[in-house]
């Protein structure tokens, strides 16, 4: 359930300056939004994913719809609405290597449009349900559903949204872009960041962060095998720096490294606490601007409030768990538009069919890089049948 549009993708040489004129090098229309992309990412890997969205009643909804369809995507449960569907300007830089996205949503989606038939029949069968963190008023009705279902829950937490701190408890996975973690906490280390997500979110399996160019990592939360490993905490930011080096030194620079063991982070004290509020509270309003919903700030503060400074005790800022680092598949990148959304469709293919955690992470790897060599988030994703099948097993 989430986000799906059309997305503008306009490739050029440079970045522009304030009122440049200039060509675009290319320029491509296509299927866009978090969760049809993920989607799409699925379903060429063989699975049979339906969608719970919202577009208008436009060509453009048209055109979202069929694309999906074409996938092989069950576009069922796509509402359409007054007005114009979502769609996304991109910017592809072919200089600096970044794209830059600019938004316009579509038609809301009410909390009353979700049925009980549409719940009982999108989740009849679902082997994992997946939450782009968009719609989160609807998804929290489907959440629930699903959690009383049984049926295990995936949500993505790209950036600070209105609800997703309602939605997040309810995953049995989270997955989140580089950024996520350091703006909901405020803590500055991504390390530090990815344990604080772990304290809030106890219920959840794995917690992966995505980082970008550098690859992926995974907190698992482990019963120690050994009590008296359990007493000597280790820096996590020490453990992250080493498993990278591990990594990247290796003869195979795509293998998966972990290490297990007592984790803690790198400062403590209601002093870093109070330093960690404030950035979270100046991320949240940086958001509420980006989403030009700068009115309605509060609502991004409730996702970013670290919590009481006086839970902050010892034994709260250690962790038992297990750290899976995994470096980027190597490939010559063309456009990282959608590299996120084809590393979760990955994970969410990887979890119903019983991928190990490492498999799960070089696999989601390789279908992000692949995708990365054609411009935009869809065209360059592999069907199974390009996997390497050292992969799949």
């Amino acid at each position: 359930m989430g986000g799906i549009g059309v997305d503008y993708l306009a490739s050029v040489a440079a970045y522009p300056e304030a009122n440049d004129k200039l060509r675009t090098q290319q320029l491509e229309v296509q299927g866009g939004g978090n969760c049809g992309n993920a989607l799409t990412a699925t379903a060429r890997l063989g699975l049979q994913p339906v969608i719970i969205s919202k577009v208008g009643n436009d060509a453009m909804g048209d055109t979202i719809v069929q694309g999906l369809e074409d996938e092989g995507i069950d576009a069922t449960h796509v509402l359409r609405g007054e007005g114009a569907s979502p769609f996304t300007y991109i910017i592809v830089d072919q200089e600096g290597g970044t794209r830059t996205c600019i938004h316009t949503p579509g038609p809301a989606l009410d909390p009353m449009e979700i049925t009980a038939p549409l719940l009982q029949d999108a989740l009849d069968g679902a082997a994992l349900v997946y939450f782009d963190g968009r719609l989160t008023e609807a998804a929290l009705l489907v959440a629930e559903a699903a959690s009383k279902a049984g049926v295990p829950i995936l949500v993505e937490a790209e950036r600070l949204r209105p609800n997703l701190e309602k939605l997040l408890p309810y995953a049995d996975y989270v997955i989140t872009s580089e950024t996520f973690p350091s703006s909901w906490t405020g803590e500055e280390l991504v390390g530090n960041a990815l344990l604080e997500m772990a304290s809030r979110l106890p219920d959840a399996k794995f917690i992966v962060t995505t980082l970008g160019s550098e690859g992926s990592m995974l907190f698992e939360w482990k019963e120690p095998d050994d009590m008296a490993a359990a007493k000597t905490a280790v820096p996590v930011e020490e453990v992250i720096r080493r498993l990278k080096h591990k990594a990247n030194s290796g003869a195979d620079d795509k293998v998966t490294v972990h290490s297990s063991g007592l984790l803690s982070l790198a400062s403590s004290g209601k002093e870093c606490a109070e330093a960690a509020r404030a950035k979270a509270i100046e991320a949240a309003q940086a958001a509420a601007i980006s989403n030009a919903d700068s009115g309605n700030a509060e609502r991004y503060l409730a996702s970013a409030d670290p919590g009481s400074l006086e839970m902050l005790d010892e034994d709260r800022r250690q962790f038992f768990g297990e750290i899976l680092f995994c470096p980027s598949w190597p490939t010559e990148v063309i456009d990282t538009t959608g590299a996120g959304d084809a590393f979760i469709g990955t994970m969410c293919y990887s979890l119903c069919t019983g991928l190990s955690r490492e498999k799960s992470l070089m696999l989601s790897s390789f279908v992000a890089a692949t995708k990365c060599r054609q411009l935009g988030p869809r065209p360059g994703l592999p069907r199974i049948a390009d996997v390497p099948a050292s992969l799949l097993n």
